[in-house]
């Protein structure tokens, strides 16, 4: 692995445990996320599963399966 990758893994790690408690229950306060979200789980729903790729802390792969989607959610991570 690059130095530079390493660098910004280290950077990730470091910030990772406090992004997850800034942003995992950030959907209550947005409604028209919420709105979009509940709109795009009745378009996809009983159409097969959806993954959220990339999800940082899941909360809208959460919200989205508590929203019966059939969702779930990875981070791809090297190394």
């Amino acid at each position: 692995m690059s130095e530079d990758a390493s660098r910004i893994r280290e950077s990730y790690d470091a910030l990772a445990a406090t992004y997850t408690e800034r942003i995992f229950g950030e959907l209550a306060g947005k409604p028209l996320d919420r709105h979009l979200l509940n709109r795009f789980a009745e378009d996809v729903r009983g159409r097969g599963l959806v993954a959220d790729v990339g999800c940082g802390p899941g909360h809208v792969a959460r919200y989205l399966h508590e929203q019966a989607s059939g969702c779930s959610g990875s981070i791809c991570r090297r190394g």
